[in-house]
């Protein structure tokens, strides 16, 4: 083993902190560290204290002077591993979607919508990604409702102003129908001041960030898991035992 993978087999072991020279010692004793070095407790010293100024590191230096400890979890790290959890389904979801088929996109797209609260959502006959596809009604609260019509671009480039234009001459004017184009890629500069030129009927533009924080919020594609993780009291233990409580990691 390599220094710091031996250290942490040692002070799993041990079950506490241990001066770099012991854990250096026990290491070549058992045989789990390999080394040609002539000053192993040395390099083992400066690895451990070296590591210890990451922020993921898996040690921490304990009270007394040239010890270390393992690193225990806290509400801030497990937050860490969550923010990381969640970062990464992000990327890989939006990855999915645009290595989705025009027509299956389309699909999705459908299902989102009917989650959303679209109401009689129609699609259009697929037409390779040409034109409307999917019409509905989306209903904001019980006497409200808005007819949308919906376009999905699956594209990997930036969808264009021509795309925006084409789907404001597509809308049902006299219905009072609104325009949604959504991609999993972004939207060109151009494309987004065409959307809200003064004048024309707005259309609203949905990029992959955006759709993947949807997918998200509605569970399409998507599963929830959820975990129980206990903490300490930290305002009753510091009243029943008089005194402030100091985190196990904050050494």
């Amino acid at each position: 083993m390599q220094f710091k993978d031996a250290a942490y087999q040692i002070l799993k072991e041990a079950g506490k902190p241990l001066h770099y020279s012991e854990l250096t010692d026990l290491a070549l004793n058992k045989g789990i560290l390999e080394t040609a070095g002539q000053t192993p407790h040395a390099t083992m010293g400066a690895l451990l204290y070296t590591d210890t100024l990451k922020e993921n590191s898996r040690f921490k230096r304990g009270d007394e002077k040239g010890t270390f400890a393992l690193q225990t979890a806290s509400p801030k790290g497990i937050q860490q591993q969550i923010d990381s959890i969640q970062k990464q389904v992000r990327q890989d979801l939006r990855k999915h979607l645009l290595k989705m088929h025009p027509q299956k996109f389309e699909e999705l797209i459908r299902s989102l919508l009917e989650e959303m609260g679209f109401d009689e959502a129609e699609t259009t006959s697929y037409r390779n990604d040409k034109g409307v596809d999917v019409r509905g009604v989306l209903r904001t609260n019980p006497l409200s409702t808005t007819k949308v019509a919906i376009q999905a671009k699956r594209w990997t480039n930036n969808v264009g102003s021509e795309v925006v234009r084409n789907m404001r001459g597509s809308l049902r004017i006299a219905d009072g129908e609104q325009g949604l184009i959504i991609t999993p890629s972004d939207f060109a500069p151009g494309a987004k001041a065409e959307a809200q030129a003064e004048g024309k009927t707005p259309i609203t533009l949905i990029n992959g960030l955006q759709l993947v924080d949807l997918l998200i919020q509605f569970q399409v594609g998507i599963k929830q898991e959820a975990y129980t993780v206990p903490s300490i009291d930290e305002e009753y233990w510091s009243e029943v035992l008089g005194v402030k409580l100091e985190h196990a990691n904050e050494k």
